[in-house]
């Protein structure tokens, strides 16, 4: 894998990393994108660049291949197209035009699907999993400190997420904690982790705020 900055047990046991995915990839399709009057193939699009590679969650079993470095998770609907829907479950791999270019060192056909990802450039770091800290829906979960994009534009938001754990299975993203960041893309906190306290509450450390927030369930 590449860049695995968070690491948990999940309740079953199993061990699930969150990865710190690459920048600047190259566009791996011989078409043009969008109004390209050539093929875009190799180029690095800033738009293209935004929203991919996206970021895995995934479980770590023995030999389990996550494609680094010759294939990158692509959560695109129509891949390549500009503007494409984009399904953060079951997460499908395609060829690294860089260092995979004709396909031959890793077929990524027959790498699995990540579980979860979350979007380019999120930057997620600490992870961790709750399991009847916090009430209801978010009872048992997966929390991803999300730090933000440094270089994308528009910005990729910081916040903390949530992945419901469901049937030994994580589902997909929800916001737990957002509105470090303002429409002009300003921030005024980056979370880095959250984890559960003995006293029933989640503490999320953000370094650039300096500080440590305490998320309780109301009394």
């Amino acid at each position: 894998m590449r860049n695995g900055t968070g690491l948990a047990i999940a309740p079953d046991g199993a061990v699930w990393t969150a990865v710190n995915n690459r920048d600047n990839i190259q566009y791996p399709f011989d078409r043009p994108y969008g109004d390209a009057p050539g093929s875009s193939l190799g180029q690095v699009i800033p738009e293209y660049v935004r929203d991919h590679p996206v970021e895995p969650l995934a479980k770590l079993t023995p030999g389990r291949n996550l494609g680094w470095p010759y294939c990158n998770p692509d959560a695109d609907v129509d891949p390549g197209v500009p503007g494409s829907r984009q399904d953060f479950s079951d997460v499908p791999f395609i060829r690294d035009v860089q260092t995979n270019p004709d396909g031959q060192l890793l077929d990524c056909a027959t790498v699995p699907p990540l579980e979860q990802a979350l979007p380019g450039h999120s930057a997620p770091l600490g992870l961790s999993f709750v399991d009847g800290v916090l009430p209801c829906e978010y009872a048992r979960g997966a929390l991803v400190g999300v730090h933000g994009s440094w270089n994308a534009s528009p910005p990729r938001a910081p916040e903390v997420s949530f992945f419901p754990w469901r049937n030994g299975k994580l589902k997909g993203r929800q916001t737990l904690v957002g509105g470090f960041q303002a429409e002009d893309g300003s921030r005024w906190g980056r979370p880095v982790a959250a984890v559960a306290g003995p006293d029933h509450a989640v503490y999320i450390t953000d370094d650039s705020a300096g500080a440590v927030y305490r998320l309780a369930p109301p009394t």
